[in-house]
């Protein structure tokens, strides 16, 4: 598959839109066609060929959200780059965490951006540093399997710091990573962990966006 491409590039989302408490998101595109079958294809089908062709879109809202936050850092470190965890069943179900290597791929996809080498500052203000600092704390339910109301309900309190990130996070910048923005429970659930093990600023990047409630799918 060649490199995909949304002509717009990553765009602020209005959180209020998906649901209260969701950090500032940037998104590459809609949740559509080709790209929806390769997200797809790689979570659910190990289409790791394809992480390539996705990479660079994450990328893109990767160095939009850190470009624009603007959050203190502390001794003049970068942004944390924080996956949201998986559920202990989908990685059994998968063999692997795609989001993993979908945002490893992105970090490593920003160098060719910025010229930078990985870890380093990539953009004019903050560097960017892989950091799995999330796992759930308690079994959650497929959140594919349920509506709006229950994706926020199912997430409520399950998310923590793993014990070996908590001194790391203190006082740092975290930009939260997932490959889809539905209801935004995900992103919501996993800012307030990190809020709560006393990070700094918060903001989140995302592949895509699916459309808020009442609204059509935007072109991609």
């Amino acid at each position: 598959m060649a490199e995909l491409a949304f002509p717009r590039g990553a765009l602020l989302v209005d959180p209020g839109d998906h649901c209260l408490g969701c950090p500032p998101t940037w998104a590459a595109g809609p949740y559509t066609g080709v790209v929806r079958n390769a997200v797809v294809a790689v979570k659910e089908r190990g289409r790791t060929d394809l992480v390539g062709a996705l990479a660079p879109l994450l990328a893109g809202s990767l160095l939009a959200a850190s470009r624009e936050g603007s959050g203190p850092t502390r001794s003049g470190e970068g942004w944390l780059v924080v996956p949201v965890p998986s559920s202990a069943a989908a990685r059994r179900r998968r063999g692997e965490e795609p989001l993993h290597r979908l945002t490893r791929a992105a970090l490593a996809a920003t160098t060719t951006s910025t010229g930078q080498s990985p870890g380093h500052p990539a953009g004019p203000k903050q560097g960017l540093s892989w950091a799995p600092a999330l796992r759930l704390r308690r079994r959650v339910r497929d959140q594919a399997d349920l509506d709006r109301t229950g994706r926020l309900l199912n997430l409520v309190d399950a998310v923590e710091v793993r014990r070996r990130w908590r001194a790391a996070v203190v006082g740092r910048p975290c930009l939260i990573v997932d490959d889809v923005l539905t209801s935004g429970a995900t992103l919501t659930e996993a800012a307030r962990a990190l809020r709560a093990g006393g990070c700094g600023q918060v903001v989140a990047a995302t592949l895509a966006q699916t459309p808020p409630p009442g609204r059509p799918a935007p072109a991609p």
